[in-house]
């Protein structure tokens, strides 16, 4: 569930990419790439709540894939900020 939120994620980072040059037409792809991550927030939240034995690893832990992905978010943060100060 969280692969297809980073999926839609990096989907989104790459629409507004293309569009770095008409700053109107950034917002779309922007909201499209942090829904999407609210979106598997929301339905991990719900799938805790409604199996919460279902959920868990075999070691107990919660299978977020947030361990992975980590490094990936913060170059993504990192390069997104870059453009922000870049842009102002």
């Amino acid at each position: 569930m969280i692969g297809l939120a980073w999926l839609g994620f990096a989907a989104g980072v790459v629409g507004a990419l293309t569009n770095l040059d008409t700053p109107t037409s950034l917002g779309p792809p922007f909201a499209f790439s942090i829904l999407s991550l609210l979106y598997a927030l929301i339905a991990l939240i719900l799938g805790l709540i409604w199996l919460p034995r279902a959920m868990p690893a075999a070691n107990g832990s919660l299978p977020t894939g947030l361990s992975l992905a980590a490094p990936f978010v913060l170059l993504v943060s990192l390069i997104l900020g870059g453009l922000a100060l870049a842009v102002f």
